[in-house]
């Protein structure tokens, strides 16, 4: 409070605890959205692509020796 009235403190003090709060929960957001993005892809996986398809084939001929 040094240097500063105590309006200008309270403002302050307000103002770091409302964005701590906001990173809080935009942390939380991403954390559930993700947790079911990860969730659907592994109850319900996608078909592999081409490109997939093709690597896990060469991977299969190069280590099958």
């Amino acid at each position: 409070m040094f240097g500063m009235t105590t309006t200008q403190f309270v403002v302050q003090t307000a103002v770091r605890h409302a964005r701590r709060v906001l990173r809080e929960k935009a942390i939380l957001r991403t954390n559930e959205r993700d947790r079911e993005l990860l969730i659907n892809a592994l109850v319900n996986p996608p078909e592999p692509s081409d490109v997939l398809q093709k690597a896990w084939e060469d991977y299969e001929d190069a280590t099958s020796k």
